[in-house]
């Protein structure tokens, strides 16, 4: 009673995949998902090498990055809505926010366990 039947879905899921929009939208998403994790990869690379290599530069950055890597990205949502706008640069800003302090972390690990071994 609360939910339709499974034609019901068929039918609906096959329009779904129909409609000449939702490529679009598919589209539209990968190049979102691909542009903000080359920006946070172009980023998180020089600084998870330099940190993972130098103590020194670890030691100014790391309390920083670890701070950074707790925050929920939908918290900056209001913030990027200011600063930007509901635009793609919004939404870029709030992927690349997400994921470049897990990559920094992840490749200043592997940078000093391959300095260590």
């Amino acid at each position: 009673m609360l939910l339709p039947p499974p034609t019901k879905v068929l039918s609906s899921l096959i329009d779904l995949f129909a409609s000449t929009d939702y490529l679009h939208d598919i589209g539209t998403s990968l190049y979102r998902i691909t542009a903000s994790f080359a920006a946070a990869s172009l980023v998180a690379l020089p600084l998870g090498i330099l940190m993972g290599s130098f103590a020194i530069v670890a030691a100014a950055l790391n309390p920083l990055v670890s701070a950074a890597r707790y925050l929920p990205a939908p918290s900056f949502i209001p913030v990027l809505l200011m600063l930007l706008g509901a635009t793609d640069a919004e939404k870029l800003a709030l992927l690349f926010i997400g994921v470049v302090w897990f990559l920094i972390t992840m490749i200043m690990d592997v940078t000093h366990q391959c300095r260590a071994s």
